[in-house]
């Protein structure tokens, strides 16, 4: 569950995520970037699943954890109709919730994305 006070273990946790990621990604640069962004949480298993096939693919993604960036939940609920549903996965004008995730769901996104 994502709340609005987060415990002091995950304030430490997003402060690490953000020192990695270097301010996180723009917005506008990627509409016209083939990137796909992954939004995760760090506890979410399905997104672990994702990962793990984008990195077997050989698939260039961008990590973005909705928990640690306000700015990136809101464009994951502006994604979602409203939902926080991750993995979500964005590219150009195609965005896909591969909560309960499959090969099937993924390989789906990657074809209405034309990445395949």
């Amino acid at each position: 569950m994502l709340t609005a006070a987060p415990a002091r273990h995950l304030v430490a946790f997003c402060e690490q995520v953000r020192s990695r990621a270097g301010g996180g990604p723009d917005p506008e640069a990627a509409m016209h970037d083939t990137t796909i962004t992954m939004y995760t949480t760090a506890w979410c298993g399905d997104c672990r699943a994702a990962k793990r096939a984008l990195e077997a693919a050989g698939l260039a993604f961008r990590e973005v954890d909705v928990e640690c960036d306000a700015e990136a939940l809101a464009r994951l609920e502006a994604l979602n109709d409203g939902r926080r549903s991750v993995p979500t996965l964005h590219v150009g004008d195609v965005s896909a919730s591969l909560s309960r995730f499959s090969p099937a769901k993924l390989e789906a996104f990657l074809r209405a994305a034309g990445l395949r």
